[in-house]
C-alpha cells in the first residue's frame, strides 16, 4: 500500500513469482489434490503463505533452491515451490527430462514499469497499451520463447 501511495505502475510485463516444480513422471492437476504431498519452500519466499492455504499439504522449509530440487528429483519429496526464472533455468538445464514446472507463476511477482506518483501517467498508458499490442500480435510469446521462458503467464 506504501508503494502505491508513492509510485505508479504498469500492468506485469513479466511474472517472476513462484511456481510448483515437480518430477515429469508426476501427474499434477491442482494444489488442491496435493493433499500428504511435501513440498518444499525457501526461506523468506511467498511459497509458505500460498501452502497454508493448504493446510494437507506438508510444507518443508529448505535452505537453497539446489538442496529442494535435488530431494524433488530423488523423490524424497514431491515437488517445491520456486521462483519462476530460477525454476526455468533449473529445469531447463541441470534437470532437464527429470523435473518439470507444473504451474504458472502463484502470486503477483513479476516485473513492471514504475513512476513516480502522477508524474508521469501517460507514459503508463502508453507502456500498457504497448503491451497489449505485443501479447495481441503473439510477439509477447515469441520473446519469452527467445529468453527461454514459457508462456505461462495467466495459468
Amino acid at each position: 500500500n506504501f508503494n502505491e501511495q508513492t509510485y505508479d505502475f504498469s500492468d506485469l510485463y513479466l511474472k517472476t513469482g513462484p511456481v510448483l516444480v515437480m518430477r515429469t513422471s508426476f501427474k499434477y492437476t491442482s494444489l488442491n489434490k496435493l493433499s500428504g504431498k511435501e513440498i518444499a519452500v525457501m526461506p523468506d519466499s511467498a511459497g509458505t503463505i500460498i501452502l497454508e492455504k493448504h493446510p494437507n499439504i506438508l510444507i518443508r522449509n529448505y535452505d537453497s533452491i539446489a538442496k529442494a530440487l535435488n530431494d524433488v528429483s530423488a523423490g524424497t519429496i514431491d515437488g517445491a515451490l520456486v521462483d519462476r526464472l530460477m525454476a526455468e533455468s533449473y529445469c531447463q538445464d541441470l534437470y532437464q527430462g527429470k523435473l518439470k514446472i507444473v504451474t504458472g507463476p502463484l502470486d503477483n511477482s513479476g516485473l513492471r514499469l514504475i513512476t513516480l506518483k502522477n508524474q508521469a501517467p501517460e507514459f503508463v498508458v502508453a507502456f500498457n497499451r504497448g503491451l497489449q499490442r505485443l501479447k495481441s500480435s503473439k510477439e509477447y510469446d515469441k520473446l519469452l520463447k527467445k529468453w527461454g521462458l514459457k508462456a505461462s503467464e495467466t495459468k
